[in-house]
């Protein structure tokens, strides 16, 4: 039996957006999204309801916090993605694979990674710039909607990232 004495954190990801380089989101907050099977009913008696697992599985939407770059290039590739996403026909075209990657404690990827395919945003949050504020590092949240999430062990560098 292979007893692994390690517990996963949730201190450190990043997010990759395919098809659209070289977006990287620094992660801040975030949480892997629930996953639900449907059920069906199948009869029973007036007292007895019979359920049988359903044929699909459903996710909640998928919620970060991000760090924004200095020059606000993520954040405005994610704010112009949720502009096309409205207006661009077949909207499929629109639809992106977001890949979150572990880090380690040394900021390089862990062999696990998250895989959102078909994603699209749905919500952008407001970036407050306060001058009076303690912290300096803008950030901001971001909903996406996604078709699939595939969990696996993953080999990328941090390098082929950037």
């Amino acid at each position: 039996m292979n007893f692994n004495n390690n517990q996963a954190q949730s201190s450190k990801w990043v997010a990759m957006c395919h098809g659209m380089d070289p977006i990287i989101l620094k992660l801040l907050n975030f949480s892997i999204p629930g996953t639900h099977v449907s059920q069906t009913e199948i009869g029973g008696s007036e007292n007895i309801q019979l359920l049988i697992p359903g044929d699909h599985v459903t996710y909640d939407p998928l919620d970060f916090d991000f760090l924004i770059d200095d020059d606000y290039a993520n954040y405005q590739q994610v704010f112009d993605w949720l502009h096309r996403i409205t207006v661009n026909e077949p909207v499929v075209d629109e639809m992106k694979t977001i890949t979150l990657y572990l880090l380690s404690n040394y900021g390089e990827i862990s062999n696990f990674c998250v895989e959102f395919e078909n994603a699209w945003p749905t919500d952008l949050s407001v970036v407050p710039l306060d001058n009076t504020n303690d912290t300096t590092d803008l950030q901001a949240s971001l909903t996406l909607n996604f078709e699939r999430m595939t969990m696996r062990r993953c080999c990328t560098l941090m390098s082929e990232l950037t």
